[in-house]
């Protein structure tokens, strides 16, 4: 695609506004009809919808988002013990709900 002229989109919109297309179709032409580059078959696309659906499965019991204000030396500690320090903080915290009942 050697030859194309970079232009603005206020350049594309006044030739939109003309009426010139021409120019502006001629990349999305050279593309589809490059021999290498044939058109998705109905199995890619089905393919490539399944595989994007990706991400961590739902979990049945969601964590949730807070803020909290901890002093420097606790989060300090925790991290000093390399990944999964909010983790680790949870467990603790955890631990202490499960050992002191509700009032």
């Amino acid at each position: 695609m050697s030859g194309l002229e970079q232009k603005t989109s206020e350049e594309i919109r006044t030739m939109l506004e003309q009426g010139v297309t021409q120019s502006l179709e001629q990349p999305y032409k050279a593309v589809a009809d490059d021999p290498e580059n044939p058109d998705m078959t109905e199995a890619i696309q089905q393919a490539v919808a399944k595989k994007n659906k990706g991400g961590r499965p739902k979990s049945a019991n969601p964590k949730v988002f807070t803020g909290i204000r901890l002093d420097p030396d606790i989060i300090e500690r925790f991290k000093a013990e390399g990944k999964g320090w909010q983790t680790r903080i949870n467990a603790v915290l955890r631990e202490w709900v499960d050992t002191h009942p509700a009032r």
